[in-house]
This record gives structure tokens, sequence and C-alpha cells, in this order.
């Protein structure tokens, strides 16, 4: 019974080592709002760095777990970021508008400075996907952008029977749903011109909410302009019950193409 009980001893040991040097932060976004974020740093003294943006999961940052830990393992120093309304961070549920975006902006660059780190890859999952790509009109440090299920023209969905903009207010979500001048500012093909980093799209065929159209539009819209752009569009394995993509899927589509940007095997 005494090595069974040893090797327990091991692995606690190990998790409580790791937890320790995972760090959360609230930063102040104004007098009566927070912003959370995690990071986390690897052993050694160079490393690349990855910040993650969720998807509609109220966990926030702490539902991207898994790919945070893929991301430790692989050498990478690690940030994940919880946007207003979700998680721990305060503040307004306004679908990546200029509120959630400047709050991004804020937590990016507390980040940077808790990583030492100029440049980095940006992840997002669905809302976080829309994020990273309207940071990406804001920002010049970013290496390069991965983004999953987007809507990138608001305006083409634009009424009371749309199933996305109906999807969105039953997520608790609160903007101006009629108002051209909202829908544009949160809609990316109409900014490519302002788009600094390469972006690669990983979208679900035939996705009930967010139309593979959509994507293919902006795909088509971003080469026309000069962009670095690469869309993947994949169908459900058999017998798979979620229109999420797993880890392992992501890193499937869209290793090969993160290796020109960052080092490493994916």
């Amino acid at each position: 019974m005494k090595k069974p009980a040893l090797w327990l001893f091991v692995i606690l040991m190990r998790f409580c080592i790791a937890a320790e040097h995972h760090e959360t932060f609230l930063e102040p976004i104004a007098s009566d709002h927070v912003i959370e974020m995690i990071v986390e740093k690897p052993q050694q003294d160079h490393y690349p760095a990855i910040i993650l943006l969720h998807g509609l999961h109220n966990a926030g940052c702490k539902s991207m777990t898994p790919f945070f830990n893929y991301w430790l393992e692989q050498g990478f120093a690690v940030g994940a970021i919880s946007m207003p309304g979700f998680g721990k961070s305060s503040g307004t549920r306004d679908f990546c508008g200029p509120s959630t975006l400047h709050a991004l902006n804020v937590a990016i660059d507390k980040i940077k400075r808790e990583l030492e780190i100029s440049e980095f890859v940006l992840m997002g999952f669905g809302p976080g996907g829309l994020a990273a790509v309207l940071l990406a009109t804001q920002r010049e440090d970013m290496t390069c952008i991965i983004a999953t299920h987007n809507v990138f023209d608001l305006l083409q969905h634009k009424g009371e029977q749309d199933p996305l903009m109906t999807f969105l207010q039953n997520q608790g979500y609160d903007f101006n749903f009629h108002d051209d001048l909202s829908l544009m500012a949160r809609s990316p093909i109409y900014h490519i011109d302002k788009i600094t980093a390469p972006i690669f799209l990983l979208h679900r065929k035939q996705h009930p909410t967010f139309d593979e159209q959509d994507a293919i539009a902006f795909h088509q819209a971003m080469l026309a302009e000069g962009k670095e752009c690469q869309l993947v569009i994949k169908d459900k394995s058999p017998g798979q019950n979620t229109l999420n993509f797993s880890l392992r899927e992501v890193m499937k589509e869209c290793g090969s193409w993160l290796s020109d940007f960052v080092p490493g095997n994916f």
C-alpha cells in the first residue's frame, strides 16, 4: 500500500507546484469595472507567447484550461482573458463592441508586462475569435491570429428574425441590433485595410448560427486586399455530438500553418 500512497503524494505535489505558477489578475478598467486574466511562464528563459480568448462559456478564461495547459507543455508563455460579463470580469456583454475591445487591450498590455513579451499569437473561439480579428485592426504586436466560428458581416444579419441576432439576444448580449454603424463596428469585413496580422480561420460546416458563407466572403475579401488568410471549413466527424472544435481538431488543422510563424511542431 505504500507505493500507491507515494505516487498519489507525488502527483498532488506536482499539481500544487504547477498551480503556484498560475497567476490570476483582476485588472481595473474603470472605477467600477475589472477584467480577469490568468498568466503563466514556462521554465526556459526564451519562449514564444500566446493569448487565449474564450467563446460562449460563462466561466470565461477558466474554460480555456485544456488549451492553456497544451501551450504551456509546448513551451509557450500563456495568457487567457475573460471578456466583460464572463468569468470574474465585470461589465456588459456588448459582443466585441468598444467596451469589450478596450477591456481586452488593457488586459493584453497587462499580460505582455507580466510575461515580458513584445509580440504574441492570439487564439479566439466564437466571440473571442471575432474580438481577436477586430483587435488586429487596432494593434500591431500580434504574430498571427487563429479564430474559430465567426461572423464577419453583421449587417447581413440585421433583422428581428435572423437566427444569429436571436441567438445573441438569448445569450445576453446587449448592443444596438438595429443600428448600421453599431453593426459595422463589429464587422471585420469593413475594416480589412486596417488588419495587421495573418489570420487562420476554422469553421464548422453547416453551423446553425455562424454561417460558413460569412467566413468564405471574409476570406475572399482578405485575399483580394492582399492580406494573408487561410480558411478551413470542417465537417463533424461521424458520431460527433458537438459543433465545438476540440483541441486535437484545432491543432490538426492549424498546426502546420502556425509553424510558419512560431517555432514548434504542433
